[in-house]
């Protein structure tokens, strides 16, 4: 696997940010699938409710007052869960009303169901915390996990199968696999700082990140890092509708990727300090929200609107098409490429190796008029000579680098 670094994008943002109401910060945001109704979720039991999309927030009482409420998740069209300080919360009415279900007083960060009576839940424990009938229950169940280890989320595609992430006493980042419904886990994955988000996409392609953002396309059983200067401090991860589009959020940014993580847009707009967490409505990549600090929310219906994957965009307008011999060449392990646009165009731009496969595809969009410049990083890659093709509707041109390692 290779990293693909975008430098410097500029958006035309589409993000909106919506009346909360709230001044708390707001951890857990979750859209029902099957309508317009949407929970957040917060610092000192907040709980907000929108109805139509947020174009109006409403408080809900919660059942346990001067918590920190960190993760929502639900299953079907009604039913809900809100896990955070030594609480769990349900409702079976999309929301409207909670109520407080019995669990072991731990700090609790992630939850996850897979029906309406199977879910599992996780925090600062060296422990898993497993139901079967909607969380009247809960009980520990896991064996062989490290002591003291935090544990930032948990997510079970199906009854057996599950990943959990978080750091270890020594603040030292994981992931880990459970193949048995979450009684015993293996540690797939390990990283220098804690494991913050996470989502299988599905059962063979999944992402990780924290400072940097990691990629599985064989279950967990490896992970490639996917570089990105653009971030800091990831917090949320969502791939909603398939594994190639997806979004990130971070300090004061919204990113965003159309090709599998390879490379990443950042989006400006209304974003305040930190967020927190995203959602989008199951199976689109349209209509989604992303929460954080101070009561923010934004709001978007078109996927965050359209952006420019691109860097140092000159105020003049090219006169033609034109592609540069990247630089350095050779290299190792990256180089920068630079092409211009004499007017906005749909633009692929891909790499071969020396036999003609084709290694990666760049750019596979609509770029505005300008010089744009992409770092490619091939630090996963053999030495040899590449071939980078650009190719519009009225223009290509191919050209030959070297990596050298």
């Amino acid at each position: 696997m290779f990293a693909l670094i975008i430098i410097n994008s500029l958006v035309f943002s589409q993000w909106v940010e919506q009346s909360s109401g709230t001044a708390q910060v707001l951890y857990g945001v979750y859209n029902f699938p099957s309508s317009n109704i949407t929970i957040c979720a917060g610092n000192n039991s907040a709980i907000l409710r929108s109805t139509n999309n947020g174009t109006n927030w409403s408080p809900v009482a919660a059942p346990v007052l001067n918590r920190t409420l960190t993760s929502i998740t639900g299953f079907g069209a009604n039913t809900s869960w809100i896990c955070g300080n030594g609480v769990i919360f349900k409702s079976t009415n999309s929301g409207a009303v909670w109520i407080s279900q019995t669990v072991t007083n731990h700090f609790y960060f992630g939850i996850s169901f897979i029906n309406q009576n199977t879910g599992w839940l996780c925090g600062s424990v060296d422990s898993v915390f497993h139901t079967t009938n909607g969380g009247i229950n809960w009980q520990a169940s896991a064996t062989g996990m490290p002591a003291g280890a935090n544990y930032s989320g948990i997510q079970f595609i199906d009854n057996l199968t599950g990943y959990m992430y978080g750091s270890d006493s020594s603040s030292n980042g994981f992931i880990f696999k459970s193949t048995d419904g979450g009684f015993s886990w293996s540690q797939s994955f390990t990283s220098a700082v804690a494991v913050i988000c996470f989502q299988m996409v599905n059962p063979s392609t999944g992402y990780a990140g924290n400072n940097l953002i990691y990629k599985t396309t064989n279950m967990g059983a490896s992970w490639s890092t996917l570089s990105n200067p653009l971030i800091t401090s990831l917090f949320g991860l969502k791939f909603p509708a398939d594994a190639s589009t997806g979004y990130a959020v971070s300090l004061n940014k919204i990113l965003k990727t159309t090709n599998g993580g390879n490379s990443w847009y950042i989006f400006t707009g209304p974003v305040g300090d930190y967020l927190r967490s995203l959602c989008f409505k199951t199976g689109t990549n349209d209509t989604g929200f992303a929460v954080g600090n101070s009561g923010q929310i934004l709001f978007t219906m078109n996927g965050g609107g359209s952006f420019t994957a691109t860097g140092n965009i000159q105020t003049e307008t090219p006169s033609g098409f034109s592609l540069s011999q990247n630089y350095p060449n050779p290299f190792n392990p990256s180089t920068s490429i630079e092409f211009t646009l004499p007017e906005a165009e749909k633009v692929s731009l891909k790499v071969f190796d020396a036999t003609g496969k084709l290694v990666t595809e760049i750019i596979d969009h609509s770029l505005e008029a300008g010089t744009h410049e992409i770092n490619f990083n091939a630090s996963e890659l053999s030495s040899g000579a590449y071939f980078y093709k650009l190719e519009t509707k009225n223009f290509t041109d191919v050209k030959k680098m070297v990596l050298v390692k």
